[in-house]
């Protein structure tokens, strides 16, 4: 696949987290019809894994051992970050684990210039800054009876999987194809649901209602593993580590509109402040450089501030 203009990437990237975000709605559907989280993973990575198979077979097949190794490290860390926020959020509340969670926001450029020596734009620390204060505002997050313990470091465990599985995809993108990623990053998100399964879930299906969960299931599958998977990898091509994760972040604001258009929630102030200072946030790290305060805050070539 080629690699997309900037622009084009971001948008790409944009569109997937509008999909990302219905899917917070959907899978509450699935899961009140009975179907376990566990075994839901299953289907969502093999079948992601075998529908990039069926449409790329050739690459698939031809893939090089780098494209394999980039493939499994970003899967691994990808479905680790889903295993550790999903029982996590056994032992803290879903407020907790989704700010937590959007630290992810402050771990990847760390990662990015620990493991491969990017430096963080000069645009990033406010977009952060706005991120994170918008999710708080977000998830109601209050910090009166908060305190560390298994529940909230499994969330901070899942924002440094999550980090690490986007600054390797934003940073190893040279000389590689998309499938073969997308399709390894499916196959260990399936091994990793028949982890949680039967280790947590006691492997057992017998309570669900197939037919009710079967068109919301096909909806998970399709669009929200293989259409945002490819999205998120083909554009992360273009786009560095960092940026992506700020983009990555309007999931949770239109998982709370899909949630709302749908009566899970209820609209108030705090979604709207919310929502407008993590969009600001997007909007300031995708603005072009500005050249007086690139020149003012770059260094000169001799290391020392202009």
């Amino acid at each position: 696949m080629k690699t997309l203009r900037k622009p084009a990437a971001a948008l790409l990237l944009l569109c997937a987290t509008v999909v990302w975000g219905s899917a917070f709605t959907v899978i509450k559907i699935v899961i009140g019809y009975g179907l376990p989280v566990g075994f839901m993973n299953i289907l969502r990575g093999f079948g992601l894994a075998f529908m990039i198979f069926a449409v790329f077979s050739t690459k698939i097949i031809k893939m090089s051992k780098k494209e394999a190794v980039i493939g499994l490290i970003a899967g691994v860390t990808n479905s680790l970050g889903y295993l550790f926020q999903s029982i996590g959020l056994k032992y803290t509340t879903p407020t907790a684990g989704a700010f937590l969670t959007i630290m992810h926001t402050v771990f990847v450029p760390i990662i990015a210039l620990v493991i491969y020596r990017v430096r963080p734009g000069f645009k990033l620390i406010p977009s952060i800054i706005l991120a994170i204060a918008g999710t708080f505002l977000l998830t109601s997050m209050s910090f009166t009876n908060f305190s560390i313990g298994k529940g909230e470091l499994l969330c901070i465990a899942c924002a440094l999987s999550f980090a690490f599985s986007i600054a390797v995809l934003s940073n190893t993108g040279e000389g590689v194809s998309s499938e073969p990623v997308v399709f390894w990053m499916g196959i260990t998100q399936g091994v990793a649901g028949i982890v949680y399964f039967f280790a947590f879930e006691g492997g057992a299906t017998g309570g669900v209602n197939w037919a009710a969960a079967a068109l919301p299931l096909i909806y998970l599958v399709v669009m929200c593993s293989f259409g945002t998977t490819t999205s998120q990898v083909i554009s992360q091509r273009s786009l560095d580590a960092s940026t992506a994760a700020i983009i990555m972040t309007m999931e949770a604001v239109f998982g709370t509109l899909i949630s709302l258009l749908a009566g899970y929630d209820t609209f108030g102030w705090r979604l709207l402040a919310g929502g407008a200072l993590i969009f600001s946030g997007v909007i300031i790290i995708l603005l072009p450089p500005f050249p007086r305060l690139k020149r003012r805050f770059s260094p000169s070539k001799n290391g020392n501030p202009k």
